[in-house]
């Protein structure tokens, strides 16, 4: 998993995940998105929708109770691209 915090910190491990038929064959990641301002399902579904778009993007789970999304994309998300998804979606990452 690697996990996104506030600039310039960004620590990045990745997570095989061989059992996604659509994908099968490629390297699989999963990163951990910290937010803040997430306070309903509304806001779940806004954040989701953001981080969908981007290229590679095949699951996400947002949750603001746990304050934060999970990213399942082929392979390693650009930082950046992340960071405007989610304040596109109207929220800022966090540390």
């Amino acid at each position: 998993m690697s996990y996104l915090g506030a600039k310039p910190t960004l620590l990045l491990s990745l997570r095989f995940l061989s059992n996604l038929e659509e994908f099968k064959g490629a390297t699989m990641s999963e990163t951990i998105v910290k937010i803040t301002g997430m306070t309903c399902g509304h806001c779940e579904g806004r954040v989701t929708a953001e981080l969908s778009k981007l290229d590679g993007v095949s699951d996400v789970k947002a949750s603001a109770s746990d304050a934060q999304a999970v990213v399942t994309s082929a392979g390693v998300l650009d930082a950046d691209a992340i960071s405007r998804a989610v304040i596109a979606a109207g929220y800022r990452i966090t540390a």
